[in-house]
């Protein structure tokens, strides 16, 4: 079990384990909300700064963060460096997504707040920007025999994914979070 957690979404990995099958990760259609965030500023602090101070900032970043997506019952999709993408209503249904989805991301801003308050004393001039896409998706697998990947695909929802990603990139760091609900019209 706890190798699998290491390659799974905790809530995936419960779900097979309790299952004894692997239901879940066959393709489904179903209502998920995707929050998005990254550190602002990361790109260049990386590239100015010494490999085991990224790896410290990021630690503490994910670690602030990580108590916070399960708390919410969110599943940690993906994450790049600083890049986090988080899915609420899959594997695992969950009352309200969207909510769900605001809700986190003001208690991430509000955590945020202290670290990045932080790591401006230490020099570091970094922000933390949030989007969220609601939206029908087709979910399940993708890839070839050995790593497999979770994969959220819908062809409408993924340009509001988009979009939501291009607005979040460009939204002051202060900005709240607002929901999108693109991907709309086409359910089934």
């Amino acid at each position: 079990m706890g190798r699998l957690r290491r390659f799974l979404p905790p809530q995936v990995a419960d779900l097979i384990v309790a299952s004894g099958a692997e239901r879940q990760l066959e393709s489904h259609r179903r209502e998920i909300t995707a929050l998005f965030c990254d550190l602002r500023g990361f790109t260049g602090f990386s590239e100015s700064s010494d490999p085991e101070d990224v790896m410290t900032l990021l630690r503490q970043y994910h670690a602030a963060i990580g108590e916070i997506i399960i708390t919410y019952s969110g599943t940690l999709e993906r994450y790049a460096g600083d890049g986090v993408m988080v899915v609420f209503n899959d594997p695992v249904p969950v009352d309200n997504p969207a909510l769900q989805a605001v809700r986190m991301a003001l208690d991430m801003r509000a955590a945020l707040g202290g670290l990045i308050e932080k790591w401006r004393r230490l020099g570091h001039e970094l922000g933390f920007g949030i989007g969220i896409a609601h939206g029908y998706a087709t979910l399940g697998t993708i890839g070839f025999e050995g790593p497999l990947r979770l994969c959220r695909h819908r062809h409408g929802f993924e340009r509001g994914v988009a979009l939501v990603r291009r607005s979040q990139a460009r939204a002051d760091p202060h900005q709240p979070a607002r929901p999108y609900g693109g991907g709309r019209r086409n359910q089934r």
